[in-house]
């Protein structure tokens, strides 16, 4: 047997020697299997020449003319397309099987072997092949859609009560261009798994399910709006006009997916209650009663279903064109052993139009009737000539042909295996694409085919589509997949130069906007439809360019413009946090000149057929109120007000309608007081919606509870809570989370596990949020010891192990470890996570690193710092003291320096802590010159010491007061052997201060005075003349202090107050900071260093002197 697909889309050209371009038409699609038996004997070709002219017309008593009926080549095929449709169809593809004539020496194939092939081929009503269906499925004819883009059949399905029955599917009806809220699912609850339907006894469970429509954010907080509603459904993209149930989910091993229903599928028609008639059904309630009806009467019942085109998997398509002719055309024909007509070859002299737009292999596929424009099926060659022939001179002809175009071959499975192979997958429709757009016979003026819109265009998008819908359907949000198939999708494109149109736009920019990549959404954008992204009527110069070698790059056309790709674009915007720009777009769409935000941008004027629905307000309101601060706030208000009320008649407002808010647009509103803790706004709001007869549902209630939550009325939220609960509103865990965290942040950790108890009870079962609030709680309550304990049960306890398997709450635990100082329990902790399968996060190697610092452990948590491959700021700070602890100042110092000049993760405060640090750690170890390193390079990179520095080194030298001595006259270490190198770095710093004129506090000036008299000598007389230095300062005497003389200068010089006066003693600038509670402090700390005047003979004086000149000088 041999296959016959075509796939026809008219276009139509009418000539008299010149071309001129109607719009396309509909497409239609057959097939027809045919089985010839062919003799042994060669045959050769039967050529016919359409070289007329007027004087070659038909005569009386030709064997093919009838002259009562120009038309009679086309009876013999209008009464067998009568008898066809008497007789009916069926699934299987009509067989014609055709005895072998008696040779004929004038006619290569008989006629009626040749009429057989063509009736079969025109006349056959199959189904499209291209149209995957499941095995064993009756096809029936599709009478509504006659370009065979769809498909109907009837499919059985058991009603019985074992598990192997379980259908596993859930419904939806659209209408309106939206989906119902409600879901009807048929055995769902039997997939609480992935793993597939499990056991159950009790089958065909037809429930209701209400299907939010908001998004949950990684707080557990809901959101006022969702970015994920679509006009798609798997595979099938409905429009506004659409009204029916759709099969949205298909569970893993259940009967539905065993018999090959997919996400996509109409639900049409189900068997009556008894008998096998099908009644049509398009609601969710008369399907479920159906099924319940049925049930009790048979074991069986039979679905009518429908299914769009969009498996591809023919390896040719076919373009089909028409053009308007005169004779002589100038063109050889020839029948074929499948019954068509091609062109064989051109004679000497065609015409110019022939000559330019037709290529030999064309097919010729029909002729118009001399009387009126129908168009007749050409089955043979005799019948083309007999059509061709019948004209009045000068008369033109219409002829339909069909040129194949090869797209390679298409694997439904190959474009899910990897991202790999999603460019093999589209190779052939590139190719193809390329060979129709690089055809002379395409590229000539006078071609009636158009490239863009073309069948090979249609397929390659489809195939397109294909991909990203099966990526989008395998793969969540939180994978990265979907957006490199984007990629992958976007080159292929590129590189046949072929432009998209705004479905495949569409589906692009979801792949990337869920894999959280806005920019590459607005990237695409700009490249097919060449407007800037941002609404304005700005010039865009990006260029997407081919892989391949050529100069290839993806074609921009404005047709790819429309609400979904509008939509897209917003929810790019409202990721990105740019609600103007999102306002700019939706002003654009709406063909406004300004949006309603402040922006001095006007917007574009697009061209779109399609306004902007509340959806798309819904996206920049949402936006507006994320964005955070009054200016953002007030834009969100004046886009809310701009809306009219549900229950208030649509009114003009500069020549347009204004949109009607809807149950989301008030969440959304309430949710945005709430953020900037307006409770009494958020009120407003939520009366303003009752007001409106509009019913608040879950959402409107978690919002509101937020507000008041955010304004610090917990009991008032405990309120709502029971009056959702009265009016039997659903309360879910994202309700329960919002006030259990509002009583944590409170330190009411009783109440909260209090409230997860009656949550359990209710029915609604905690999730991984509810633990990680409770565990957070405690640890904020300072019980490190029962958040451990809470953590264990809920591993232990089979019900909710599941959710413990999360870095969040492994994290929490590791933490709580941490404040308990166990730091081999937190190792424990982290191997239990590797081996359940949850990979460690920055945050958890953070914690972990920080258990090891607290339990003494630096050398581990040095080594669980460098796996951390990208830190964050405290991740960082870690490794500073990390790195410190092991005696690594130079790496630790390198940290400090890059932060500085490269990556700019640490802030202003965060660098002064690493220097805190790295001065205390090197100190405490004597490191000395490491010291002095790095306070020359705090003051040199214009960073000031503050009171934490210099209570640093006094930590580092172990300065600092005793808690039991409150006046802080006795030193830390005075029982300690006695060192000058202590109370030399401290005159290394106040020198290294005076260079900048900076001012010491009391605690440093009275710690360095208590450590030169513990030192005594000549460092306590230093000291003493500190207090002089410091008393002239206050009074600006500047007779008795030296500008430019340093402290560690008259340190060398060894002053000694037997041959010199103290109170003549040039000294340096010395600025202290002393507060009134610290003055006592500083009295004990002079007292200390204090010399008593005493008289000095000058025989004394005079010797002292000798002494001190006969002394070495110090080299």
């Amino acid at each position: 047997m041999v296959k016959y697909s075509t796939a026809i889309a008219i276009i139509t050209l009418s000539t008299r020697r010149q071309a001129q371009a109607f719009s396309p038409a509909s497409t239609t699609t057959r097939q027809g299997i045919i089985s010839i038996q062919d003799g042994q004997r060669q045959r050769q070709r039967h050529v016919e020449q359409l070289h007329l002219s007027t004087q070659s017309q038909p005569q009386p008593g030709d064997n093919w003319y009838n002259s009562d009926n120009v038309q009679a080549p086309w009876q013999n095929y209008m009464e067998l397309e009568n008898e066809n449709e008497n007789a009916g169809t069926t699934a299987e593809a009509q067989e014609v099987v055709v005895e072998e004539e008696e040779e004929d020496a004038s006619l290569l194939y008989p006629k009626s072997r040749r009429r057989a092939a063509a009736e079969a081929r025109v006349a056959a009503t199959s189904p499209n092949p291209d149209i995957l269906i499941p095995a064993g499925a009756n096809i029936v004819q599709d009478v509504e859609l006659t370009n065979k883009q769809s498909m109907t059949f009837d499919i059985r399905l058991p009603l019985g009560a074992g598990a192997e029955d379980a259908w596993g599917m859930s419904l939806r009806q659209a209408k309106g261009g939206y989906l119902s809220d409600v879901a009807l699912d048929i055995d769902m609850e039997l997939n609480k798994n992935k793993g597939g339907v499990g056991n159950n006894n009790s089958n065909n469970q037809v429930v209701y399910r209400e299907v939010s429509s908001s998004g949950t954010g990684t707080d557990g907080a809901t959101t006022a709006t969702t970015n994920t509603r679509s006009n798609k459904v798997g595979m099938f993209e409905f429009d506004s006009n659409f009204s029916g149930v759709i099969i949205t989910d298909v569970v893993p091993g259940g009967k539905a997916a065993e018999i090959g229903l997919q996400v996509g599928d109409i639900l049409v028609g189900t068997s009556a209650t008894v008998g096998e008639q099908i009644w049509p059904k398009s609601t969710l309630d008369g399907i479920r009663s159906a099924i319940s009806s049925r049930k009790v009467m048979s074991a069986a019942i039979t679905l009518r279903v429908k299914r769009s085109l969009e498996h591809i998997a023919s390896s040719e398509v076919v373009e089909t064109f028409e053009l308007l002719l005169t004779r002589p055309m100038g063109i050889n024909v020839e029948d074929t052993p499948d019954g068509r007509v091609v062109i064989a070859s051109f004679t000497d002299s065609p015409l110019s139009l022939v000559e330019e737009a037709l290529k030999v292999g064309d097919r010729v596929v029909a002729v118009d009737s001399s009387l009126g424009k129908k168009m007749w099926p050409v089955s043979n060659v005799e019948g083309l000539v007999s059509a061709c022939t019948s004209r009045l001179p000068g008369q033109p002809v219409r002829l339909r042909f069909e040129r194949v175009v090869e797209v390679g071959e298409w694997s439904d499975a190959s474009a899910a295996v990897a991202v790999d192979d999603v460019a093999p997958s589209l190779t052939g429709a590139v190719d193809g694409f390329q060979r129709l757009k690089n055809d002379p016979a395409t590229l000539a003026r006078a071609s009636p085919i158009r490239t863009t819109g073309s069948n090979t265009h249609k397929l390659l998008l489809r195939r397109c589509r294909q991909v990203l819908n099966r990526y989008l359907a395998e793969h969540d949000g939180v994978s990265a997949i979907p957006a490199l198939a984007a990629d992958k999708v976007v080159d292929a494109l590129a590189d046949a130069s072929a432009p998209m149109d705004s479905k495949t736009l569409a589906l692009v920019m979801t792949c990337y906007l869920n894999c959280r990549q806005p920019e590459n959404a607005k990237r695409v954008f700009e490249a097919a439809v060449g407007l800037a992204a941002n609404g304005t009527s700005a010039l865009t110069n990006v260029i997407i360019r081919g892989k391949k070698k050529g100069g290839n790059f993806l074609m921009s056309d404005t047709a790819a413009l429309s609400l979904s790709t509008g939509t897209a674009l917003l929810r790019a915007h409202a990721q990105l946090g740019n609600y103007k720009a999102a306002g700019r777009v939706l002003a654009a769409m709406e063909k406004k000149q300004f949006s309603v935000f402040v922006d001095d941008k006007p917007a574009a004027d697009w061209p779109m057929d399609e306004r902007a629905d509340v959806y798309c307000y819904n996206i920049v309101l949402d936006a507006a109120a994320k964005a955070g601060g009054q200016e953002a706030l007030s834009a969100a208000v004046s886009l809310f007000e701009s809306m009219s009320e549900p229950s208030v008649a649509l009114k003009k407002k500069d020549n347009l309608f204004a949109m009607s808010r809807d149950v989301v647009t008030y969440n959304t509103m309430i949710s945005a007081f709430a953020k900037e803790e307006r409770v009494q706004d958020a009120y407003t709001v939520y009366y303003g919606l009752k007001q409106a007869g509009l019913k608040p549902n879950k959402i409107t209630f978690t919002a509101l509870i937020k507000a008041v939550v955010a304004g610090g009325e917990i009991d008032s939220a405990l309120d709502i809570l029971q009056k959702m609960n009265e009016k039997e509103v659903d309360v879910d865990v994202v309700t329960y989370n919002t006030i259990i965290k509002g009583l944590c942040d409170r330190n009411r950790w009783f109440d909260a596990k209090k409230l997860a108890s009656d949550m359990e009870i209710k029915g609604v079962k905690p999730n991984a949020i509810t633990y990680g609030l409770l565990m957070n709680g405690l640890l904020q309550a300072g019980k490190p010891g029962p958040c451990l304990t809470l953590f264990e049960v809920a591993c232990a306890d089979s019900s909710t192990v599941a959710f413990t398997e999360s870095v969040e709450l492994y994290t929490t635990a590791i933490t709580a470890a941490s404040r308990l100082g166990d730091y081999e329990r937190a190792l424990d902790l982290l191997a239990r996570m590797q081996s359940s399968g949850v990979k460690p996060n920055i945050k958890t190697l953070s914690a972990l690193v920080k258990t090891c610092l607290e339990s003494g452990q630096s050398s581990m948590a040095l080594k669980i710092y460098e796996k951390i491959k990208n830190p964050d700021r405290y991740a960082l700070t870690l490794g500073i003291k990390a790195n410190c602890n092991e005696g690594k100042y130079v790496e630790a110092r390198r940290i400090l320096s890059e932060q500085r000049f490269v990556n700019r993760e640490f802030s202003g405060r965060d660098v002064m802590q690493g220097y805190n640090y790295i001065l205390e750690s090197s100190l405490k170890n004597g490191n000395f010159d490491v010291a002095r390193l790095t306070m020359e390079e705090l003051l040199e990179t214009n960073y000031i010491p503050s009171k934490y520095t210099l209570k640093a080194v006094l930590r580092g030298l172990d300065l600092l007061p005793k808690p039991q001595h409150s006046r802080g006259v006795i030193n830390g270490k005075a029982d300690d052997p006695v060192t000058t190198d202590n109370f030399d770095f401290l005159v290394f710093v106040l020198d290294s201060m005076e260079r900048r004129k900076l001012t010491c506090d009391s605690l440093f000036y009275s710690a360095t005075l208590l450590e030169g008299a513990r030192v005594g000598g000549s460092r306590k007389r230093l000291a003493s003349l500190m207090v002089k230095s410091r008393e002239y300062t206050s009074k600006n005497d500047g007779k008795k202090t030296r500008k430019g003389l340093m402290w560690n200068e008259l340190m060398t010089r060894d002053i000694d107050f037997r041959i010199e006066d103290p109170d003549s003693v040039n000294v340096p600038a010395l600025r202290v900071r002393v507060g009134d509670r610290e003055t006592r402090q500083v009295y004990f700390a002079e007292q200390s260093v204090f010399f008593r005047p005493r008289r000095v003979s000058k025989r004394k004086q005079r010797l002292a002197l000798e002494r001190k000149e006969e002394m070495p000088t110090a080299s």
